[in-house]
């Protein structure tokens, strides 16, 4: 009996030892042994008398509470989702942000101030070249905010194609590990170094896409994100590479499967507030290139041109937004001709006439300002911009709450769990100290037997 204790609390202090030395393992999950007692003999003292026969350990298990360690992969999920947007938002946030004289607004009132200076000076040639200037610095930053959206949005496709490529891997991790534990299960052990890596690697795909986790008797896994199934007791998957944001799917030959939550997901929100904030720069430039050219083309230059075009554009068809938005450099060929305004400057016009001193069209230019615009809404241009950068920024500033929220909320299940599951080394070390007790104790008793038969046997002889 108490060489059996002896073993018994030797595995225990062998199980605090090693909660000990992964105490800053991620993942791991603290081990208890568990004691029972052994199967009691029988004797015969003129009666049946049960004797027990000492302790035993019945199995090393972890210490878990599945239903936390449930709500810890969909809150991973679901900050996943929010940290990706968080992140790319922000960025999306620098390209457009108005804090400076550098961006689109500024241009844009640079461009009417122009036109307003021109309208009083219609005979002064350095303010047709402040006005070529400024249509240009216009156009250019319209041209280069709407490349920096497109880079944002490539980005976030880089970024999808290496959380497709992640998944993949812990998808053929999972699959390993299943082998592995469906192995040690039936040889009757339980793997519960192999079963923390498995989870871990769980929460690591929770984290990428909102997963399902089916457990089967031999202990294998299946984990599913929606209808695609990632791992089955045979093996892993392959990951679907296609992905179309606007429909938050991934597909592949065999169809096509809906992402709600992760950072894939989040990826997808991105590339569609990109393609919003695209379309609406598109708009933009088109219906401002129009009601400029609508009022341009019935100016007249000094050698009597007219028809001209201020910023380029389509003679049919639809326009082409803000991707190549600039001042047109094809003019007029008449007669009389007249270069485009991008390449001469004296090809601007100032009023309806060839008189020098006539402003009218540079005034009706200026005062564009604050029209209202059917095709932005009924707003001025300034206005339908600053709504375009207005709502970036809420969209960047509800990214960055959200993740706020919802990391508070995964730290407070992590901290339910590490209550449970965590590794404290007060608790072991006063554990260690218990079974160090409990050990010599059995020794000692052990030690007394020995003693007592040593003096038995010496009577005996």
């Amino acid at each position: 009996m108490m060489s059996s204790a002896l073993r018994s609390f030797q595995r225990e202090l062998d199980v605090t030892g090693h909660n000990i030395s992964n105490v800053d393992t991620t993942g791991y999950s603290r081990q208890s042994a568990n004691l029972v007692a052994q199967v009691p003999g029988t004797a015969y003292e003129g009666k049946v008398l049960s004797m027990g026969n000492g302790v035993t350990v019945s199995s090393v298990n972890r210490v878990r509470d599945m239903f936390l360690e449930a709500r810890r992969l969909d809150a991973t999920s679901e900050l996943g989702k929010l940290s990706s947007e968080d992140d790319a938002m922000s960025k999306i946030e620098r390209v457009m942000l108005e804090t400076d004289s550098n961006g689109i607004g500024s241009a844009l009132d640079g461009f009417f101030n122009s036109w307003s200076s021109l309208s009083s000076n219609p005979n002064q040639s350095s303010w047709k070249l402040q006005v070529q200037n400024a249509g240009n610095t216009l156009a250019t930053r319209v041209r280069q905010t709407y490349a920096n959206l497109q880079d944002q949005k490539n980005a976030a496709k880089g970024d999808i194609t290496s959380q497709l490529q992640k998944l993949q891997s812990l998808s053929n991790t999972v699959a390993t590990l299943n082998d592995q534990i469906r192995v040690k299960s039936a040889d009757g052990a339980v793997p519960n170094d192999l079963l923390d890596q498995r989870d871990q690697a769980l929460r690591d795909m929770a984290d990428i896409t909102d997963i399902s986790v089916q457990k089967f008797g031999d202990g294998s896994y299946v984990v599913s994100t929606g209808s695609l199934v990632l791992v089955n007791q045979y093996g892993a998957a392959k990951v679907p590479t296609t992905f179309d944001a606007s429909t938050n799917t991934l597909s592949d030959a065999s169809g096509s499967y809906k992402i709600t939550s992760g950072s894939i997901s989040g990826l997808f929100g991105v590339i569609n507030n990109v393609n919003s904030y695209q379309s609406r720069l598109d708009t933009f430039a088109n219906t401002l290139r129009t009601e400029v050219n609508n009022i341009f083309s019935g100016g007249v230059t000094a050698n009597g041109a007219t028809g001209l075009k201020f910023f380029n554009d389509v003679t049919s068809g639809p326009q082409t937004g803000a991707i190549d938005f600039a001042l047109d450099t094809t003019g007029v060929v008449g007669p009389p001709a007249a270069a485009g305004v991008g390449t001469d400057y004296n090809s601007i016009v100032t009023g309806t006439t060839s008189s020098a001193s006539d402003g009218t069209i540079a005034l009706a230019l200026s005062e564009l300002r604050d029209t209202n615009v059917a095709g932005i809404g009924n707003v001025t241009f300034t206005s339908f911009y600053a709504n375009i950068v207005g709502d970036v920024g809420r969209d960047a500033a509800n990214a960055t709450a959200a993740k706020a929220t919802q990391g508070s909320i995964v730290t407070q299940i992590d901290n339910q769990i590490q209550s449970v599951s965590g590794v404290s080394l007060d608790e072991e070390m006063a554990n260690m100290l218990r079974f160090q007790r409990s050990y010599q104790a059995a020794a000692k008793a052990l030690s007394m037997f020995d003693s007592l038969m040593d003096d038995l046997l010496s009577i005996i002889r």
